[in-house]
């Protein structure tokens, strides 16, 4: 186990790297309250790329060892979040890119870590983030027939309609008309929260 000094030694090394990379890199952003536990960096899709094949070669602290990749619907955009570990250190970091909400698109790091595989395929399973370069990019744990994308936060809790169509002979009486209203209550609510959002 790393003692303190190791801690520390590791955590400058890190604040260094990052600091590095902001004079590099101009569109990167240093946010430290937006994930727990993380310093984050914001980072413009178009430099996304660069920024992980710095982070993953980076000396002393390589960030060799991605952790986690999800969405985040903030309603006017989406956001994906990766979440790296060094291994074997007590150094992390996080890295938030953000897309458009519909059609959003962003470049596969598979090419960098391999474990992005099924994470990326995941975010875009329930998040439409397209990952641009991805090997086999499908659905992984919904039907291939699914539509919609189950963590927006408009998705009806009970399926959308357009996917629970096929599933019809199976679904309580009445369910299909139930989801359709649900779906148009959650539509307006959308653009009502986008209108308040937008307007300040």
């Amino acid at each position: 186990m790393a003692d303190q000094s190791t801690y520390s030694n590791t955590t400058d090394i890190l604040e260094t790297r990052i600091k590095e990379l902001v004079r590099d890199i101009k569109s990167v952003e240093i946010d430290r309250d937006r994930v727990k536990d993380y310093i984050c960096l914001l980072v413009n899709p178009d430099d996304l790329l660069r920024v992980m094949e710095t982070i993953a070669n980076w000396d002393e602290i390589p960030m060799n060892y991605l952790r986690c990749i999800t969405g985040i619907d903030q309603l006017t955009h989406l956001e994906v979040v990766y979440i790296f570990a060094s291994i074997p250190g007590p150094g992390g970091l996080a890295v938030v890119a953000r897309c458009p909400r519909k059609d959003g698109v962003l470049p596969s790091v598979y090419g960098i870590w391999e474990t992005a595989d099924f994470q990326e395929r995941e975010t875009y399973e329930f998040f439409g983030v397209k990952f641009d370069g991805h090997p086999d990019l499908r659905r992984l744990l919904t039907h291939e027939e699914m539509r919609g994308f189950p963590l927006l936060k408009d998705y009806p809790k009970g399926g959308d309609p357009d996917d629970l169509k096929a599933m019809d002979a199976f679904l309580p009486e009445g369910w299909l008309e139930q989801m359709q209203i649900e779906k148009e209550r959650l539509q307006n609510w959308l653009q009502d929260e986008i209108a308040k959002r937008t307007e300040t």
